[in-house]
């Protein structure tokens, strides 16, 4: 009998080790398996972009009094010196309210006359209306000018105002600036005792009401030979996707290498171009422009990383006939304080995420040879675009990409015509 019960307690002692083993084992985490695949997201981060800094003016025009101007470009000292305290000037405009924000119409000889007299101009590369500046500066009330603007004109005297002018040069808007205008006339004083190169404005030749501004002296830029990033195929696709195991990859003749799940791609060179193509994710819902703004920003941070010299070129908002809408951002490379006449990073996105990012930035290495760029020059060609019809709105300074020069292209200085229509256009010399 007593070897019965002992028999049967071994029994009852076997079944609960088993049953305590068994709900030991459900609660482990599954095993690890032995995989080869790549699991590299994110190994193509950059360093990243303040947005302000996209939007920073791509020159200052100074107008120190009757035919007295002259034109400052970005990566200068003065530049910089100049620019900070009229952000802060920007910056104050959000904590205005009501009556402080109300602008009005302003003709076009008031804008000339105040270009006369001691003002700073800004020019921006990207026109960006109000709403966008408010929502990039978190203004809780935005002056609204109805239009996208081109440039800014901040007057001293006789009172401090901002005069606003619109991309076409046929609209105008002001304001006074109620607060403190303490930086903004330590700023002027600054520059009008630094030594300035002169500048003329050009009024034989019909322009914009703003008119265009040409040194007196030959301008001097050096010839930039190029690189592309250095870029590793696998580290980039990385970036897009989780786990490469799960793409298909596809080695090209011109050396391209072409990562993609069936639904997204991304093409690598290692000289460094990309295209990342999502075309599903293309069309959504309307955003506010400084969000998709910010998008674009942490897309390529997450992407490459933004070089310091980048400007905000272009952002439209693009609706199909359902109503459904995306955004088409560009930037542009600076060099030397020069902007490139092509775009170097361009994007298409939705609220769902970005349909397409094309990259090609450059790496320029300093080059021995200087090149003079000709106001004459500049002037000769502006007159025969206006005589061919065309509608100028700008000519300044500017680096063109030569691809005829062997292995390494090169960055050429020359004068670049901004058009009506937005192109941007190298002025060739006269032979």
């Amino acid at each position: 009998m007593l070897e019965h019960i002992k028999t049967g307690l071994l029994i009852a002692l076997v079944i609960i080790s088993i049953s305590l083993s068994f709900l030991i084992w459900q609660g482990l985490p599954p095993a690890a398996t032995s995989t080869n695949s790549s699991f590299s997201g994110g190994t193509f981060w950059g360093p990243g972009i303040d947005v302000q800094e996209l939007m920073v003016p791509a020159r200052i025009i100074v107008h120190l009094g009757e035919d007295k101007h002259s034109v400052l470009y970005p990566e200068t000292d003065l530049f910089n010196q100049t620019w900070h305290p009229l952000l802060d000037v920007l910056q104050q405009l959000g904590g205005y309210r009501g009556d402080q924000l109300k602008m009005q119409s302003l003709n076009e000889a008031k804008w000339g006359a105040a270009q006369e007299s001691m003002s700073i101009e800004l020019v921006f590369d990207y026109p960006a209306d109000t709403e966008l500046w408010g929502q990039i500066l978190g203004y809780d009330q935005v002056p609204s000018a109805r239009w996208p603007v081109k440039r800014m004109l901040f007057v001293v005297q006789p009172k401090p105002e901002l005069f606003l002018a619109s991309s076409t040069g046929e609209d105008f808007v002001q304001m006074e600036l109620p607060g403190d205008s303490t930086k903004l006339e330590l700023a002027f004083q600054q520059l009008s005792l630094s030594e300035l190169s002169p500048y003329t404005k050009m009024v034989d030749i019909p322009a914009l009401s703003w008119g265009l501004f040409l040194p007196e002296d030959d301008l001097s830029y050096p010839v930039l030979r190029l690189r592309g990033e250095d870029l590793e195929p696998k580290a980039v696709a990385g970036s897009f996707f989780a786990d490469l195991s799960l793409t298909r990859r596809i080695n090209e003749r011109d050396g391209a290498t072409i990562y993609s799940d069936g639904r997204r791609g991304v093409r690598v060179w290692s000289q460094g171009r990309v295209e990342y193509s999502a075309p599903e994710v293309l069309y959504g819902v309307r955003l506010p422009w400084g969000q998709a703004l910010k998008r674009a920003v942490r897309f390529v941070t997450q992407h490459g990383g933004w070089p310091v010299t980048m400007r905000l070129t272009r952002l439209q908002e693009i609706t199909a006939d359902d109503g459904r809408v995306f955004y088409n951002l560009a930037f542009r490379q600076y060099e030397h304080g020069l902007p490139l006449a092509t775009a170097q990073i361009e994007l298409e996105l939705s609220d769902r995420g970005v349909a397409s990012y094309r990259r090609e930035v450059w790496l320029p290495s300093h080059g021995s040879r200087m090149q003079l760029l000709s106001p004459a020059v500049a002037s000769t060609q502006v007159a025969e675009l206006i005589a061919e019809g065309k509608q100028l709105i700008d000519v300044y300074p500017g680096y063109v990409i030569e691809t005829n020069q062997g292995p390494n292209p090169a960055l050429y200085p020359v004068w670049l015509a901004e058009l009506a229509d937005g192109r941007v256009m190298a002025l060739k010399p006269p032979k």
